[in-house]
């Protein structure tokens, strides 16, 4: 190695940077800073720490809930065909939740529904014999109720029953004619009830409906419904978008499945529930198992953050509540609410909270299958202890912590950064050394998240039914794990056979997919798609005058893993071979394979893209230098380093370390010279 210590540099990047950040950069005194900050999130969708406040012997039953705008907590619950309602105006963990009024007569068996908005509470539920739908309304948090008013009459028995509020304050209510094909949506404008419920346009979809659920994200009304597929009759949780704005106006979107068992399974799905976290959606269903074991047990989901109902969904997990009839779900500011007529739980919404000035330090590392990092916290005042904690509640295993790199490169030495890695806590060590209390920090990626995650259940897609792409969303839908970028053509038009079995991880999953692809993952939020051409633009330049100074450099010249690649189909192989490589070095020889290679066309695209995956992760040097606020995985470097001999010389960074230590200055307790800080990168260099 050839240690190298030119000027400084010129940046053409992928991620804009500001301009005073980049030149600050290049500078000989530069101003390290570290944003670091704790979510109790992971990959922005809000962790819920459900906490249980009531144990009760209340029959399970047809049940619902709301916040009213006081914070009050207001339940209903049709139990055999009385009406009765709760409503605690300090829900907290002492609080008393068995009281419950007395409210009407109803028909026994069907829905009820609550919904709140500025002003008003909106109580739905079904009467004479199951035909009529009526409303009561509440103007002070639940405290009393207007008589009721009769919304519509039915000629045969309403089911299920959902209603939910638009921002400008009018009401839809959802409800299913028995468990048939039937959805009718019923809208209150401007405070004046349809005179008729409205059929959806999904019924030639489904074979039966067991449930429905509603809320609005600000643009149209989500709805979580639950049945029976038509022809198959496979058991479906499902979402569907009803529009009211974004959407055309009550125009039905196309049923997205969240949820999934084969008709003859003896699992199926009602009691479904659904809430806006933020911007994010929250949902809950019964998950009923009639075979051994025989259970009837709740499952929580949602899409990825900042993804609507139509997305892939993650994997449903369980809940502690046990009902034949789901988990009713709630918002407020502070925390998320779930019950059933037995049970009620809550959990905290903390707001996300800075680290910046407890940072020692960071060491960060990223390749193409993983990345890890590790930050050491001061802790000298005590209040990290036990985290999470009423002084750091955003703070816990489990949550997310958002690293940032930059300089105090603004005006006025204001902070200024670049990339953004969105990670993972995967353990939080307290230690104590020489009279220091610290917190160390351990975090991960996304591809660890791939890792941890298993299918539940064997899955599989009929060749022409799926892109690879499409499976792969799909994929990392169900590990929570946000994707972004389109791919190449390959990625986005190949439609393969896949399986995927059960008890397999989504990390084995993701390589599969990836092996004949000439697309890359690049974790940052998420994970980003990136097809990567040898033809690709440069994003920075080092080591020439004017360039980003290079503290070491090493180019290495060495075989590479393969030269000689063969994908082996079904019924046929093709090769791609690195001639040069394999005269000098002699044959080394990879097969991969892929059941999908059915025509020769597909072969020799898939051979050369597993080869392309070789040639990009060769190894061929190390590069050092100042951190780079801008640089990510799989950006192209130029590289210039004339007593190497090398001018322009580009490569790709597979791979990207960097590490920050702070400097406090002056001694330390033994009387010693404080280490200086610390703020270098390490790229390893690979093919274009």
């Amino acid at each position: 190695m050839l240690e190298l210590r030119p000027a400084t540099p010129t940046l053409r990047r992928m991620i804009p940077i500001a301009s005073s950040l980049e030149a600050h950069q290049k500078q000989t005194n530069r101003v390290p800073v570290l944003a670091v900050t704790a979510s109790a999130a992971r990959f922005g969708s809000e962790i819920l720490r459900w906490t249980r406040y009531y144990s009760g012997a209340e029959n399970d039953s047809p049940h619902a809930l709301a916040i009213a705008n006081d914070g009050s907590l207001v339940r209903a619950r049709n139990d055999a065909g009385t009406l009765f309602l709760s409503r605690v105006t300090s829900p907290g963990s002492g609080s008393t939740y068995s009281s419950w009024t007395n409210l009407a007569a109803v028909s026994a068996g069907t829905g009820v529904a609550l919904a709140s908005k500025t002003g008003e509470l909106l109580l739905a539920y079904v009467d004479n014999a199951g035909l009529t739908l009526k409303v009561r309304i509440s103007t002070d948090n639940g405290a009393s109720w207007a008589a009721a008013t009769t919304i519509v009459t039915e000629a045969s028995a309403i089911g299920s029953l959902a209603a939910a509020y638009n921002p400008a304050g009018d009401a839809c209510l959802f409800f299913t004619l028995g468990t048939t094909t039937t959805l009718k949506r019923l809208r209150r404008t401007s405070g004046v009830w349809a005179g008729a419920g409205t059929a959806w346009t999904q019924g030639g979809n489904v074979a039966s409906l067991t449930g429905v659920a509603a809320t609005h994200d600000g643009g149209d009304f989500q709805l979580l419904i639950t049945g029976t597929a038509v022809t198959t009759t496979h058991k479906r949780v499902w979402g569907c978008i009803m529009g009211d704005g974004n959407f055309p106006p009550n125009a039905w979107g196309s049923l997205v499945s969240v949820a999934e068992s084969d008709s003859l399974s003896s699992i199926s799905y009602a009691g479904p529930a659904l809430i806006m976290l933020g911007i994010d959606i929250r949902a809950a269903f019964a998950h009923k198992e009639a075979g051994p074991v025989a259970a009837n047990r709740a499952y929580l989901t949602h899409p990825p953050h900042g993804s609507g109902i139509s997305a892939d969904w993650a994997e449903p997990a369980p809940h502690e509540a046990a009902s034949a009839f789901g988990l009713a779900l709630a918002a407020a500011s502070g925390a998320a609410w779930a019950t059933t007529p037995s049970g009620v739980w809550s959990a905290p919404r903390p707001a996300s909270q800075s680290l910046t000035s407890r940072v020692l330090s960071c060491r960060f590392r990223q390749d193409h299958r993983g990345t890890s990092c590790t930050i050491e916290l001061a802790n000298h005042d005590g209040l990290l202890n036990g985290a999470p904690n009423a002084n750091f509640p955003a703070l816990l295993a489990g949550g997310s912590v958002a690293v940032s790199p930059g300089y105090a490169s603004g005006a006025a030495g204001a902070p200024q950064f670049g990339v953004l890695h969105d990670l993972t806590v995967s353990r939080l060590s307290y230690g104590l050394r020489d009279g220091r209390s610290t917190v160390t920090l351990d975090a991960t990626g996304p591809w660890e998240a791939l890792a941890h995650w298993r299918a539940p259940q064997a899955w599989q897609t009929a060749a022409a039914a799926m892109t690879r792409g499409a499976i792969f969303a799909r994929l990392c839908a169900r590990a929570g794990v946000p994707v972004t970028g389109s791919g190449s053509s390959d990625w986005t038009t190949f439609q393969p056979a896949f399986a995927i079995a059960a008890g397999e991880t989504g990390a084995s999953v993701a390589e599969r997919l990836l092996s004949v692809a000439s697309d890359f993952l690049r974790p940052g939020v998420g994970l980003t798609v990136r097809p990567l051409a040898a033809g690709d633009a440069t994003d920075a330049s080092y080591g020439a005058a004017g360039e980003h100074p290079i503290v070491s450099l090493r180019l290495s010249d060495s075989p590479a893993i393969a030269n000689w690649l063969r994908l082996q189909g079904p019924d046929r192989y093709a090769d791609s071979v690195a001639l040069a490589e394999l005269y000098q070095h002699g044959p080394r020889l990879r097969v991969v394979r892929s059941q999908d290679a059915t025509t020769d066309a597909k072969a020799n695209a898939y051979a050369a893209n597993a080869a392309r995956r070789e040639a990009v992760l060769d190894d061929q040097g190390e590069l050092r230098c100042p951190l780079h606020a801008g640089q990510e995985l799989f950006d192209v470097l130029s590289i210039t380093a004339p007593l190497l001999g090398v001018t322009a010389r580009k490569a790709r960074i597979i791979a990207l370390a960097w590490e920050y230590r702070r400097s406090f200055g002056g001694k330390d307790r033994r009387g010693g010279a404080r280490s200086p800080s610390t703020y270098e990168s390490t790229y390893t260099l690979g093919g274009l």
